[in-house]
């Protein structure tokens, strides 16, 4: 299932199996049910829920590998779109809170007044680890702080 986020060969091969068993659980989470409530909630188009959806387990590859010490940085920070199916997420609470504990090795909180990283240092973690990451629309421009985020 990993294939989906098209983590890069040459970095997949660096990576602890702990590191990559939690991505491929991440690429296999069913986000149905959290695509139809952004989408519900006008947070989220529903021609872009395929690929927010990618982008947003691209984000929590990221920080499930930053938690997990493969790199350090500031705090990572969502764009418009992927916080907005990650509101999406957090609201059905039995399903994040297991995901949370199971995957990323504790709760993922949502803090939006923590200081992040900037856009252009997190389209380059991305790009450093996957291929094909849409930074022409979904990380385009600057990274979100919910009420602050560009629309």
């Amino acid at each position: 299932m990993e294939s989906d986020l098209k983590l890069k060969t040459e970095f997949r091969s660096t990576l602890p199996q702990e590191v990559l068993d939690g991505i491929d659980q991440i690429a296999a989470l069913d986000m149905e049910d959290a695509k139809q409530g952004a989408i519900d909630a006008e947070d989220l188009d529903p021609e872009e829920r395929d690929d927010v959806e990618v982008e947003f387990k691209r984000f929590m590859a990221l920080e499930l590998m930053r938690r997990m010490d493969v790199f350090t940085s500031e705090p990572l920070g969502p764009t418009g779109k992927v916080d907005g199916l990650w509101h999406a997420f957090i609201l059905y609470t039995q399903e994040y809170v297991s995901f949370s504990n199971n995957v990323m090795g504790g709760y993922v909180h949502h803090v939006p007044d923590t200081p992040i990283l900037t856009g252009s240092e997190m389209r380059s973690l991305l790009t450093t680890h996957f291929d094909d990451v849409d930074t022409d629309d979904i990380w385009a421009g600057d990274l979100c702080i919910c009420w602050t985020c560009p629309e």
